[in-house]
């Protein structure tokens, strides 16, 4: 995969400062407030791989625990401030791991009552769209996670509404990585990587489940 570290951090860097800058152990906030070629390297070449997706709201677990289970190690034990993007750096598989935390806000709050894409814009957060716009700019995988045997309606929204964003910041996005080291068909393509979309599908607890674990919750 073609993913300069250097380019990816200054393009996070053009990205609104709401993050902690820290790094520790590998993990990080986005954006990150060092620079990625600082860090130990087999090779100049990452694969990034972004989680966005559903919460459990009966164990309170959360889609970071994907990477957790794949790393075998808790990785995101310590708090991430403000940060609506946190990151992991797997240096030995060369892999950049990156959750978008308002998933579940995104599609509740914003995505549940019918709306145009028009009225979403003008009346949400436009940061934190940002963020997860930045995901579909240079992540290689990213894996949506669901609840149920099918996709969530209100995701077809979702990728509607980043189509839009896609649209009003093209101009803005190529300017900026027109400055930076790429190859063109990165700039031509208006991003330094073309995601491809995996989704995983988890079926909910079943009623006798959610009682067993009331017990033991609450």
């Amino acid at each position: 995969f073609f993913s300069p570290l250097r380019c990816k951090t200054s393009l996070t860097n053009h990205v609104s400062q709401m993050a902690t800058p820290a790094y520790c152990g590998g993990r990080f906030p986005v954006p990150p407030a060092f620079d990625f070629v600082l860090l130990p390297l087999k090779t100049k070449k990452v694969a990034v791989v972004s989680i966005i997706g559903s919460w459990d709201s009966l164990t309170c677990g959360s889609t970071s625990q994907l990477i957790e289970n794949f790393l075998q190690k808790s990785v995101f034990s310590l708090p991430c401030g403000k940060s609506v993007i946190q990151g992991f750096y797997d240096c030995e598989r060369q892999l950049i791991f990156l959750q978008f935390r308002d998933t579940e806000y995104l599609l509740d709050e914003l995505l549940s009552n019918a709306k145009n894409s028009e009225d979403i814009l003008t009346e949400w957060d436009m940061e934190r769209l940002k963020y997860l716009y930045y995901l579909f700019l240079v992540s290689h995988f990213i894996l949506i996670v669901s609840y149920g045997t099918n996709l969530d309606p209100r995701y077809v929204a979702l990728f509607k509404l980043l189509n839009r964003i896609r649209t009003k910041l093209r101009h803005s996005v190529e300017t900026l990585l027109r400055t930076l080291p790429l190859p063109r068909y990165c700039i031509a393509a208006g991003r330094i990587a073309t995601p491809r979309l995996l989704f995983l599908f988890k079926l909910p607890p079943t009623i006798s489940a959610r009682k067993l674990a009331e017990v033991f919750i609450f």
